[in-house]
C-alpha cells in the first residue's frame, strides 16, 4: 500500500514546516509533541510521534551582553578556557556577578571592574563598567584560566582610574582586588607583593615581609597596617577622613591617620613606585584576578561585595583563598 500524503501536526494543529529545525525555532519555551502521519488517499497508514522540550531562552543583565560581546566570546555551548566551564557558562557567570552586585545596591557604586575574562591581553584589559574603556599592560604577562599572572620582574597594569578625579572631596573612594598569588624572597625592607598603588605612591595596598605578608592600606598617606594572609579578596574604604581595610569583607582595620588629598595620577596595579617618584620599584609574582575602583563601601555592602567576587571567582574555577 502506497503513502500518497504526509501530515505534520505540532501540539495537535498541522503545520506545513517540514524541517524539525524550523518547527523548534518558531515554538514557545516548554514541551511540545510533534506527530508526523503517513496516508494513502483517505486512510491513516502509520504515525510517529516525538517530544520534545524548547528550552527558555536566557536573559541576560544589558550590561552582561555589552560586555561579552565586547570581548567577542559567544554565547553558545562550546568549552571555553575555563576548566569544565562553557563559553555561555562564562556568559552565566558574568551575568550572576552583575546581578548580585544591582541587588546589593552596589553596582552604581563602580567606577571600574576588571574581570580579566578571557585568554588573551585584549579581552582581559575590559573595564566591566564601561567596556569602550580598557586599561594596558606593561611587561611580560601571560594571559590565561588564572587571570593575568605576572612574572615579578617588569609586569604592571595601568588602569585609567584616578582617585582624585573621581573623588574630588578625597572622602569616598575605595579600591578591591583579588589576590591569588604565593610570595617569597621578600625582605623587610623591599615592599613587593599584589597591589593597587597610584603613580604617586599615595592610594595603595601592599603586602610585605617573608612568611607573614603584611597587608599596609594606603588612603592619603599610610593610614595603618594589618597582617593578612596574602591570597585573599581586599577592599580599602575611605570615608569621612576614616580609612577601613577589609579582608574577604571583614573588617581588620579602621585609623583615621594620614589624611591628605587623594594623588591626581592614575592608578597602577601590581607593581610599587616608591614615595611619589616614577621610578617603579617592585613587581608582583603572581595571578591577578578581580580589581576594582568604587565609591566607599559600608561595612554590609563590602561584604556583599566580597561575596559576589568569590561566587564570580569559584565560578570561573580560579579561586585560591
Amino acid at each position: 500500500m502506497g503513502i500518497t500524503k504526509y501530515i505534520v501536526k505540532v501540539d495537535g494543529v498541522q503545520t506545513k514546516v517540514l524541517d524539525l529545525s524550523d518547527i523548534k525555532s518558531g515554538l514557545a519555551a516548554g514541551a511540545h509533541t510533534i506527530t508526523s502521519e503517513a496516508w494513502n488517499g483517505s486512510a491513516l497508514i502509520s504515525t510517529q510521534t516525538k517530544n520534545i522540550t524548547i528550552a527558555a531562552a536566557t536573559s541576560y543583565e544589558a550590561e552582561t551582553t555589552t560586555f561579552m560581546n565586547t570581548i567577542a566570546i559567544a554565547d553558545d555551548a562550546n568549552p571555553s578556557i575555563y576548566t569544565g566551564v562553557s563559553n555561555n557558562g562564562v556568559w552565566q557567570a558574568v551575568n550572576e556577578y552583575i546581578a548580585d552586585l544591582k541587588a546589593a545596591a552596589i553596582y552604581s557604586k563602580m567606577h571600574y571592574n576588571y574581570l580579566r575574562v578571557g585568554g588573551d591581553i585584549t579581552k582581559q584589559a575590559v573595564d566591566l563598567i564601561d567596556p569602550t574603556r580598557s586599561g594596558q599592560y606593561f611587561g611580560s604577562w601571560i594571559f590565561g584560566k588564572e587571570g593575568a599572572t605576572a612574572n615579578g620582574t617588569n609586569c604592571y597594569f595601568k588602569a585609567i582610574a584616578n582617585p582624585l578625579v573621581l573623588d574630588s572631596t578625597s572622602n569616598n573612594f575605595g579600591v578591591s582586588y583579588v589576590m591569588n598569588m604565593a610570595l617569597t624572597n621578600i625582605s623587610p625592607n623591599n615592599y613587593t607583593g599584589h597591589g593597587i598603588y597610584s603613580s604617586a605612591s599615595r592610594v595603595q595596598t601592599y603586602t610585605q615581609w617573608d612568611a607573614i605578608d603584611k597587608v599596609g592600606a594606603y588612603i592619603g598617606d599610610i593610614i595603618g597596617s594589618v597582617f593578612s594572609p596574602s591570597a585573599a579578596f581586599h577592599t580599602v574604604n575611605r570615608t569621612a577622613d576614616i580609612g577601613k581595610y577589609y579582608s574577604n569583607g571583614v573588617e581588620k582595620l579602621s585609623t583615621s591617620q594620614g589624611t591628605t588629598t587623594l594623588p591626581n595620577a592614575e592608578m597602577y596595579e601590581g607593581a610599587f613606585n616608591w614615595f611619589e617618584t616614577s621610578d617603579i620599584k617592585n613587581y608582583v609574582k603572581g595571578d591577578l584576578g578581580v580589581t576594582a575602583y568604587h565609591q566607599n563601601l559600608t561595612a554590609s555592602e563590602t561584604l556583599a561585595f566580597s561575596n559576589a567576587v568569590s561566587k564570580f571567582e569559584t565560578a570561573l574555577g580560579r579561586k585560591r583563598y
